[in-house]
C-alpha cells in the first residue's frame, strides 16, 4: 500500500527534522583544553600588561605585592597551569614578606588563619616548601604547622568563619601532610567541625547566622573531596552520624538548585563568574567534568559557558555588568583582577581534570604511569557496573584492583559508591579498604611540583647564579630601580637556598647593601602613596584649587624612576587629576586673560568714545564762537 505524502506533511516532517537538528546543536559546548589554555593566556596577558611592559609573567608590581590576595591567587593560577614563569622571583619575594611579618607581634595576622593557608598554597604553587619557608637560609618557618594543626593554640581555626577550617584542610591535603601527635587539631577535628556547620538546606555559610552561600558551599566540597570515598561515619554534635559522601551529595544538590537558567550563580543577588569558578573547582576536586556533569547543565549551557559570558575584549573578566554594592571596587564593564584570577584558577582546574592530572589543590608529584593507568582502569570498570549485571567474581576482582591503589591516591576513584553498593549486594567484605580520616596514605614532603598542563613535564626553576650576579654588579647605585628588586632578592634567596652554589662574602655583602638601598626606594614609594591616598581621594572632588598641592606631590614623584612610578598607589589617578586640574587652571588663566583683554578693549573704546565726544563738543563750541564773532 502506498501512502500519499502531501505538501503539508512534508513541511511538518521538515520542521520536525529541523527542530531535532537544532536540539542536537544546542547542547552545551565542550571546550577543548587548547581553547581553555588560550583563554587562560589572555587573562595572564591582561594581568601582566595591566600596569607594566615587562615580559615576565610575575612583573614588579605582582612581586612587590607577594603575600597579598591579588598576587598570591594569580601565582597559584599560573603555577597550576605550569606556565614558564619566574617562579624563583616569586618564592624569594613571598618568603621575604613572610620573614618580615614574622618579626611582628601578630605574625601574618591576628585574626585570619587563611593568611597562612593562602600563602602556603602560593608557595607550593611556585615550587616552594611551606614547612621549610626561609629567605636567608637560617630562620625557617613552618606555615602548615602554624596555620593548620597548631593554629588553635593561638586562635581557633574558625575564628573568622568556616573558611578557616576549609582552607586549613585544603592546605593539609595539598601534600597529604602528616599531623604529629600532640597537635591541637587533627583532620578528624577539622572535618567534624565542618560537617557540623552544614545547614538544613545542604549548603554552608561563613557563620551559622548567615544563609547558605554558593561560594562557601563549593569551597567546603573542595576541602572534603579527598574523603568522599571514606565509609567512615562521623559523629556530629547532635549525636547523629553521617558519611562525608552524603554531606557532599547534599551540598551538590543545593548548588544545582541555586544554579540559574543560564548555568551560572549569583552572590548576594549579583550574577558573577567567581561563584561559578568555585563550583568548577569543587567538581574537579571530585574528578567530575564541569562541562558534561548533567547535574550542572541548565538549558543546554554548562558552567564554562557561563564563565565565558564575562570575558572582556582585553582578555580579562568582569565581575558584573551591573554595579555591585557588595563589591564597590569592581566597575561594571571593566575587567576585574579578582574575577579574572578566580576564572584563571577554574580554567586550570578544568584543564587538569580533563588531562587526568592531579586536582587543582593537590601539589604532589603526578602519579606514576602504573598508578595512573590502574586508577583509570578501575574508574572505567566501576562505571560499567551501572549498566550490566556483573558476576560476584568480577566484583571481587575489581575490589582487589581498587585495594592495590595506594591510599593516598584512592581519592581519584570517582564512583566508588557504585562499587560499594555491589560489594554490599554480593556480601563481599569491604572493610579492608582502610579509608579513614586517620589513614590518608603516605605523606609527600618537600617542594610543590610545578607541571606544565601542555607538556606534562616539570617546569625547571634553576638559574645561573654567576650570570645573575654579573647583571647585579653592572647596576650603578644611582640607577637602582625597584624593577631590579626581583633579580637582587631572588639571587640572595637562591644563594641561601642552594648551598652548593655559594657566593663569595663580598658578593653577599653587595647583595645586602643593594637590598638596603631598595628598601629606601620602597619606603619613599610607600610614603608618596600614603600621601596620595590621604590628601587626594576621592579624586573626583579635586579642582583647580588643588592644582598647586598636586604639583608639589608630582614634583616629589620625579625622584622615582619612570618604571617604578606605576608602583605608587594612586599615581595614575593623580597624573590624570594633575592634567585635569592643569587644564582647568589653563582654562581659568585664558578666561582671565580674555576678560582682561575685553576690559582693556572696553576701556579703550570708552576712552575713544569720550575723546570723540569731547572733540565733537570742542568743534561745536568753536563753531558757536565763530558764529558769535560774525554777528
Amino acid at each position: 500500500m502506498f501512502i500519499k505524502i502531501t505538501k503539508k506533511f512534508q513541511l511538518t516532517l521538515l520542521l520536525l527534522l529541523s527542530f531535532s537538528l537544532f536540539s542536537i546543536n544546542a547542547q552545551a559546548k565542550e571546550y577543548t583544553t587548547e581553547e581553555l589554555n588560550e583563554v587562560a593566556s589572555k587573562i595572564i596577558n591582561w594581568q601582566v600588561n595591566d600596569s607594566t611592559t615587562t615580559k615576565q609573567i610575575f612583573n614588579s608590581k605582582t612581586l612587590l605585592n607577594a603575600g597579598s590576595e591579588s598576587s598570591d591567587w594569580f601565582a597559584i593560577g599560573v603555577g597550576r597551569l605550569g606556565r614558564n614563569a619566574n617562579y624563583l622571583d616569586y618564592q624569594a619575594l613571598l618568603s621575604n614578606y613572610v620573614s618580615q611579618k614574622y618579626q611582628e607581634k601578630d605574625l601574618l595576622s591576628k585574626q585570619k588563619a587563611t593568611e597562612w593557608h593562602r600563602i602556603g598554597l602560593a608557595y607550593l604553587a611556585v615550587g616552594g616548601d611551606p614547612t621549610k619557608l626561609t629567605f636567608d637560609g637560617d630562620k625557617v618557618i613552618d606555615l602548615v604547622k602554624d596555620g593548620t594543626y597548631d593554629r588553635g593554640k593561638v586562635k581557633k581555626l574558625n575564628n573568622q568563619g568556616i573558611n578557616g577550617l576549609i582552607f586549613a584542610l585544603i592546605l593539609l591535603d595539598a601534600m597529604n601532610y602528616d599531623i604529629p601527635n600532640g597537635a591541637h587539631d587533627t583532620r578528624a577535628d577539622i572535618i567534624s567541625q565542618l560537617l557540623d556547620a552544614q545547614n538544613k538546606d545542604g549548603g554552608f555559610s561563613l557563620t551559622k547566622k548567615d544563609d547558605s552561600d554558593v561560594d562557601i558551599t563549593a569551597m567546603t566540597i573542595t576541602a572534603l573531596a579527598p574523603y568522599y570515598n571514606s565509609k567512615e561515619e562521623i559523629s556530629l554534635e547532635n549525636q547523629k552520624k553521617i558519611k562525608i559522601s552524603d554531606v557532599i551529595e547534599q551540598s551538590l544538590s543545593f548548588l544545582s538548585e541555586k544554579q540559574t537558567k543560564d548555568a551560572g550563580f549569583e552572590s548576594w543577588g549579583t550574577p558573577n563568574p567567581e561563584s561559578a569558578a568555585q563550583v568548577i573547582i569543587a567538581l574537579t576536586a571530585l574528578n567530575r567534568n564541569p562541562q558534561t556533569d548533567k547535574q550542572f547543565i541548565k538549558n543546554d549551557k554548562n558552567l564554562i559557558d557561563f564563565l565565558m559570558s564575562f570575558q572582556m575584549k582585553d582578555g580579562g573578566f568582569v565581575h558584573s555588568f551591573d554595579y555591585d554594592k557588595e563589591n564597590p571596587n569592581s566597575k561594571p564593564n571593566e575587567s576585574n583582577a579578582m574575577a579574572s584570577q578566580q576564572v584563571l584558577t577554574a580554567l586550570g582546574a578544568t584543564i587538569r581534570q580533563a588531562e587526568n592530572m592531579r586536582s587543582f589543590y593537590d601539589f604532589r608529584p603526578e602519579m606514576t604511569k602504573e598508578v595512573a593507568s590502574q586508577v583509570e582502569r578501575v574508574n572505567t570498570n566501576i562505571l560499567q557496573l551501572e549498566n550490566k549485571e556483573t558476576p560476584k567474581s568480577e566484583i571481587n576482582s575489581l575490589y582487589e584492583s581498587f585495594l592495590e591503589i595506594p591510599n593516598e591516591d584512592k581519592r581519584y576513584i570517582t564512583n566508588y559508591s557504585l562499587l560499594s553498593k555491589q560489594l554490599k549486594k554480593n556480601e563481599i567484605d569491604s572493610s579492608k579498604d582502610g579509608l579513614t580520616l586517620t589513614n590518608t596514605g603516605k605523606s609527600s614532603k618537600g617542594n610543590g611540583v610545578v607541571v606544565s598542563v601542555e607538556t606534562k613535564s616539570n617546569v625547571l626553576q634553576s638559574e645561573d647564579l654567576s650570570k645573575k650576579m654579573s647583571a647585579i654588579k653592572s647596576i650603578k647605585n644611582n640607577e637602582l630601580r625597584l624593577a631590579d628588586l626581583p633579580l637582587i632578592y631572588s639571587t640572595y634567596y637562591q644563594a641561601n637556598l642552594i648551598k652548593e652554589e655559594k657566593l663569595s662574602p663580598d658578593d653577599m655583602a653587595l647583595l645586602k647593601n643593594k637590598m638596603t638601598d631598595l628598601k629606601d626606594v620602597q619606603k619613599n614609594i610607600t610614603q608618596i602613596g600614603n600621601t596620595i591616598q590621604k590628601e587626594f581621594y576621592p579624586m573626583k572632588d579635586l579642582g583647580a584649587k588643588d592644582f598647586f598641592k598636586i604639583r608639589k606631590t608630582m614634583k616629589s614623584i620625579e625622584s622615582i624612576s619612570k618604571e617604578d612610578r606605576h608602583l605608587i598607589f594612586g599615581y595614575e589617578d593623580l597624573e590624570k587629576s594633575y592634567a585635569h586640574t592643569a587644564s582647568k587652571i589653563k582654562s581659568l588663566i585664558i578666561s582671565v586673560v580674555v576678560i582682561i583683554i575685553i576690559l582693556i578693549a572696553l576701556i579703550i573704546l570708552s576712552n575713544n568714545r569720550k575723546k570723540r565726544k569731547k572733540e565733537k563738543y570742542r568743534k561745536l563750541m568753536m563753531d558757536e564762537d565763530e558764529e558769535y564773532e560774525d554777528e
